[in-house]
């Protein structure tokens, strides 16, 4: 007798963000466009085709963000929240999307831009910084850049959902490192107060958690894009800015739910 097989619908839920703006379906039913999954294909290549259809350009990077369940009817569906991101400009749109704008490197975060104009070719400071009130719980993360001869910075902060400190200490470093990269930034020194995240970007601590090991590979990925990199374990004073802004984050989520 044969094995039985079972058999279920996958729908996937994209934010798609291009330079400062993120696609929206039109409309206040869908804040973000669904995709159907067919048979014996991937995520990853119904989301490129979905591009490709859609805006006529290929994501540069994809991350799956979370997996739910929902109703349908009678029937559970699997839904993948996926988050890819393209070039910095903002391609065509078919009808039923619009670009939102938005000035940050994820949803829901805010980038502030101050001082003078960035220098591509000197290195760039990349303070991270990510905490949850619960562990696991409300998260957060806090993010600086800083070259201090040219005066530039940039500040970016994100709620990130219920997450633990070690995740929203990651998400972090992917929210400044997408930044960097966004703005032109070659040379990056990142610091941060967190031992295990330098410890284990560096080699010496293994990644034993499956949910930090995809996160750290996707660091590793975009870390190889810039000519040089180091990250610096500092003492909490000396990353106070981004402990900051992590906290100002999950303020403003726990100020929204009152």
């Amino acid at each position: 007798m044969g094995d039985k097989l079972a058999s279920f619908d996958v729908r996937i839920s994209a934010e798609i963000l291009a330079g400062g703006c993120r696609l929206v379906k039109r409309g206040p039913e869908k804040s973000t466009p669904e995709i159907e999954l067919e048979a014996e294909t991937d995520w990853r290549s119904a989301v490129e085709q979905f591009c490709v259809r859609t805006l006529g350009d290929l994501p540069r990077h994809q991350e799956l963000a979370e997996v739910e369940t929902e109703k349908d009817g009678l029937f559970p569906v699997l839904k993948l929240n996926v988050r890819c991101y393209l070039a910095e400009m903002m391609p065509p749109l078919d009808d039923g999307y619009r670009w939102a704008r938005q000035d940050s490197t994820g949803p829901g975060g805010v980038a502030q831009p101050t001082g003078g104009a960035l220098d591509p070719a000197a290195e760039v400071r990349l303070f991270t910084d990510g905490g949850s009130r619960g562990n696991p719980g409300p998260a957060g993360t806090g993010v600086l850049l800083v070259q201090e001869h040219s005066g530039w910075s940039e500040d970016f902060s994100r709620f990130i959902g219920r997450a633990t400190n070690n995740k929203a200490e990651y998400e972090a470093l992917l929210d400044g490192l997408r930044l960097a990269l966004q703005r032109g930034v070659r040379k990056l020194e990142h610091r941060t107060d967190s031992q295990l995240l330098v410890r284990q970007l560096e080699g010496a601590y293994k990644v034993k958690s499956p949910e930090l090991r995809i996160l750290f590979d996707q660091a590793k990925a975009l870390i190889s894009s810039f000519e040089s990199f180091r990250t610096v374990h500092v003492p909490r004073e000396q990353n106070r800015r981004a402990d900051e802004l992590a906290n100002r984050a999950m303020d403003g989520a726990e100020a929204n739910d009152q």
